[in-house]
Protein backbone atom coordinates (compact mmCIF):
# COMPACT_ATOMS: atom_id res chain seq x y z
CA UNK A 1 0.00 0.00 0.00
CA UNK A 2 1.59 3.36 -0.97
CA UNK A 3 0.26 5.57 1.35
CA UNK A 4 1.74 4.41 4.32
CA UNK A 5 4.71 3.26 5.95
CA UNK A 6 7.04 0.83 4.43
CA UNK A 7 7.48 -2.55 6.54
CA UNK A 8 4.08 -2.52 8.09
CA UNK A 9 2.21 -5.50 7.71
CA UNK A 10 -0.99 -6.92 9.28
CA UNK A 11 -0.97 -10.74 10.34
CA UNK A 12 -4.28 -12.77 11.89
CA UNK A 13 -4.97 -16.26 13.05
CA UNK A 14 -8.50 -17.35 11.76
CA UNK A 15 -8.47 -20.07 14.94
CA UNK A 16 -8.49 -17.66 17.67
CA UNK A 17 -9.79 -14.26 16.05
CA UNK A 18 -6.83 -12.76 16.75
CA UNK A 19 -5.15 -9.63 14.19
CA UNK A 20 -1.81 -8.18 14.64
CA UNK A 21 -1.24 -5.03 12.97
CA UNK A 22 2.60 -4.07 13.19
CA UNK A 23 3.47 -0.75 12.30
CA UNK A 24 7.38 -0.32 10.50
CA UNK A 25 8.86 3.25 11.44
CA UNK A 26 11.05 5.33 8.89
CA UNK A 27 12.93 2.60 6.86
CA UNK A 28 12.68 4.64 3.62
CA UNK A 29 9.28 6.06 2.86
CA UNK A 30 11.15 8.57 1.19
CA UNK A 31 10.59 12.46 0.65
CA UNK A 32 7.54 14.10 1.09
CA UNK A 33 6.59 17.93 1.29
CA UNK A 34 5.36 19.42 4.07
CA UNK A 35 4.69 23.09 3.84
CA UNK A 36 6.15 23.24 0.48
CA UNK A 37 9.32 21.89 1.34
CA UNK A 38 11.03 18.17 0.48
CA UNK A 39 10.73 15.84 3.75
CA UNK A 40 12.60 13.00 4.58
CA UNK A 41 10.60 10.41 6.90
CA UNK A 42 13.31 11.54 9.67
CA UNK A 43 11.79 14.42 10.03
CA UNK A 44 8.82 13.89 10.68
CA UNK A 45 9.92 12.24 14.29
CA UNK A 46 10.82 15.68 15.21
CA UNK A 47 8.07 17.86 14.08
CA UNK A 48 6.07 15.55 15.86
CA UNK A 49 7.28 17.66 19.06
CA UNK A 50 5.40 20.66 17.21
CA UNK A 51 2.17 19.61 15.89
CA UNK A 52 -0.99 18.15 16.93
CA UNK A 53 -0.05 15.21 13.65
CA UNK A 54 1.95 14.51 11.10
CA UNK A 55 2.41 12.68 7.78
CA UNK A 56 3.39 9.86 9.23
CA UNK A 57 1.22 9.02 11.65
CA UNK A 58 -2.14 9.91 9.44
CA UNK A 59 -0.74 7.47 6.87
CA UNK A 60 -0.52 4.80 9.82
CA UNK A 61 -4.09 5.70 10.66
CA UNK A 62 -4.77 5.10 7.00
CA UNK A 63 -2.59 1.87 6.64
CA UNK A 64 -4.34 0.32 10.31
CA UNK A 65 -7.84 0.94 8.22
CA UNK A 66 -6.87 -0.84 5.43
CA UNK A 67 -5.71 -3.64 7.22
CA UNK A 68 -8.02 -4.09 9.21
CA UNK A 69 -10.63 -4.31 6.50
CA UNK A 70 -8.37 -6.68 4.17
CA UNK A 71 -8.25 -9.06 7.61
CA UNK A 72 -12.03 -9.19 8.06
CA UNK A 73 -12.44 -9.67 4.12
CA UNK A 74 -10.35 -12.41 4.33
CA UNK A 75 -11.78 -13.84 7.69
CA UNK A 76 -15.02 -13.58 6.09
CA UNK A 77 -14.37 -14.91 3.22
CA UNK A 78 -13.53 -18.05 5.11
CA UNK A 79 -16.52 -18.40 6.96
CA UNK A 80 -14.71 -16.73 10.09
CA UNK A 81 -16.71 -14.63 12.57
CA UNK A 82 -15.16 -10.82 12.38
CA UNK A 83 -17.43 -9.66 15.41
CA UNK A 84 -15.06 -10.56 18.22
CA UNK A 85 -11.65 -10.08 16.91
CA UNK A 86 -8.73 -9.48 19.06
CA UNK A 87 -6.06 -6.69 17.81
CA UNK A 88 -3.30 -5.85 18.78
CA UNK A 89 -1.15 -3.24 17.32
CA UNK A 90 2.54 -2.75 17.59
CA UNK A 91 5.55 -1.04 16.69
CA UNK A 92 9.31 -0.29 17.27
CA UNK A 93 10.60 3.38 17.59
CA UNK A 94 8.96 5.79 15.17
CA UNK A 95 6.22 2.99 14.59
CA UNK A 96 5.80 2.17 18.65
CA UNK A 97 4.31 6.53 18.46
CA UNK A 98 2.44 5.39 15.33
CA UNK A 99 0.83 2.25 17.18
CA UNK A 100 -0.02 4.44 20.36
CA UNK A 101 -1.35 7.28 17.76
CA UNK A 102 -3.61 4.96 15.93
CA UNK A 103 -4.70 3.54 19.33
CA UNK A 104 -5.89 6.87 20.61
CA UNK A 105 -7.40 8.41 17.12
CA UNK A 106 -8.44 5.19 15.65
CA UNK A 107 -13.17 5.16 16.36
CA UNK A 108 -13.98 2.67 13.90
CA UNK A 109 -16.27 -0.45 14.98
CA UNK A 110 -13.26 -2.73 15.68
CA UNK A 111 -12.02 -1.72 19.01
CA UNK A 112 -8.24 -2.01 19.33
CA UNK A 113 -7.64 -4.40 22.31
CA UNK A 114 -3.61 -3.58 23.02
CA UNK A 115 -1.36 -1.26 21.88
CA UNK A 116 2.84 -2.86 22.91
CA UNK A 117 4.80 0.39 21.88
CA UNK A 118 8.18 -0.76 22.25
CA UNK A 119 10.90 2.47 22.52
CA UNK A 120 8.72 5.00 20.63
CA UNK A 121 8.71 8.43 20.97
CA UNK A 122 6.09 10.72 22.51
CA UNK A 123 3.42 13.05 21.90
CA UNK A 124 3.75 17.31 21.38
CA UNK A 125 1.82 18.80 23.82
CA UNK A 126 -0.75 19.88 21.66
CA UNK A 127 -2.01 16.11 20.81
CA UNK A 128 -1.95 15.62 24.48
CA UNK A 129 -4.10 18.61 25.20
CA UNK A 130 -6.12 18.84 21.94
CA UNK A 131 -7.37 14.83 22.26
CA UNK A 132 -7.11 14.11 26.33
CA UNK A 133 -10.46 12.20 26.19
CA UNK A 134 -9.74 9.85 23.36
CA UNK A 135 -6.30 9.16 25.33
CA UNK A 136 -8.34 8.62 28.14
CA UNK A 137 -10.64 6.32 26.90
CA UNK A 138 -7.75 4.49 25.62
CA UNK A 139 -5.25 4.65 28.09
CA UNK A 140 -5.10 1.34 29.62
CA UNK A 141 -4.88 -0.71 26.07
CA UNK A 142 -1.41 0.93 25.41
CA UNK A 143 2.23 -0.56 27.08
CA UNK A 144 4.91 1.45 26.29
CA UNK A 145 8.39 -0.50 26.54
CA UNK A 146 11.38 1.95 27.37
CA UNK A 147 14.72 0.69 27.44
CA UNK A 148 16.59 2.71 30.65
CA UNK A 149 19.62 4.09 27.91
CA UNK A 150 17.23 4.95 24.97
CA UNK A 151 17.54 8.36 22.97
CA UNK A 152 13.99 7.92 21.05
CA UNK A 153 11.72 6.65 23.70
CA UNK A 154 12.72 9.92 26.39
CA UNK A 155 11.91 12.15 23.34
CA UNK A 156 8.52 14.63 23.59
CA UNK A 157 5.90 14.10 26.07
CA UNK A 158 3.98 10.56 27.30
CA UNK A 159 0.64 9.83 26.73
CA UNK A 160 -0.96 10.19 30.74
CA UNK A 161 -2.57 7.02 32.12
CA UNK A 162 -0.44 4.10 29.66
CA UNK A 163 1.18 1.77 31.55
CA UNK A 164 5.20 2.30 31.27
CA UNK A 165 7.76 0.15 31.56
CA UNK A 166 11.64 0.22 32.24
CA UNK A 167 14.01 -1.96 31.16
CA UNK A 168 17.63 -2.14 32.07
CA UNK A 169 19.84 -2.39 28.99
CA UNK A 170 23.36 -4.18 29.57
CA UNK A 171 25.77 -4.03 26.70
CA UNK A 172 27.55 -6.93 27.20
CA UNK A 173 30.49 -7.91 25.27
CA UNK A 174 33.12 -11.05 24.37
Amino acid sequence: YDMTTTASVCLLDPQTNEVYVIFGGNYGQGVYKYNGKDMCTWADNFIGAFVEKTEEQERALDFYKEAISAAKDYLNNNNVDTSNLEITVSGHSAAGNMAQYVTVMYDGPDSISRCVSVDGQGFSQEFIDKHSSEIAANASKITSILPSTSIVGSLMNRLPGIQQIYIDVDCVSS
